[in-house]
């Protein structure tokens, strides 16, 4: 995992592992991380699905950093391998409410994919401030 506090500085970087399972009859995806960050044990969960209603992908996602939830929704890419996701969050860190949250999902084949998340977003200094390679343990 990379983790960019400053675009102009190298990335901060840790490991960690997810453990996935599908939830709800097969309609959620719930992941559940552990990991460290900044040095400090970090846990987390996810969980990802699609609205037959809204036609729209929805994921969430919270952990012990902090005691918010972030909440996004997108579409995939016309051949399915790219799911781009908007919404907000609280975040405690720059204590700001509401903050605008761009997540990208790449599938790069059956065994990899990768997490992108963005910061500024919507605006010129838009930036790339989270990276994550997922590699299926065999």
């Amino acid at each position: 995992m990379k983790m960019w506090m400053d675009p102009t500085q190298p990335p901060m970087e840790s490991k960690g592992a997810e453990v996935c399972e599908m939830a709800m009859g097969g309609r959620m995806l719930v992941g559940n991380f552990t990991g460290d960050m900044m040095g400090t044990p970090f846990h987390g969960q996810s969980q990802m699905g699609y609205s037959n209603f809204a036609k729209k992908y929805w994921a969430t996602w919270t952990d012990d950093g902090s005691t918010g939830l972030m909440y996004c929704e997108g579409t995939a890419s016309a051949d399915g391998k790219t799911i781009t996701m908007m919404g907000t969050y609280d975040d405690p860190m720059s204590n700001t409410q509401d903050k605008p949250w761009k997540q990208v999902i790449t599938l790069i084949d059956d065994d990899h994919h990768m997490f992108a998340a963005y910061d500024k977003v919507g605006t010129p200094a838009e930036y790339k401030s989270m990276e994550i390679i997922y590699t299926r343990k065999k």
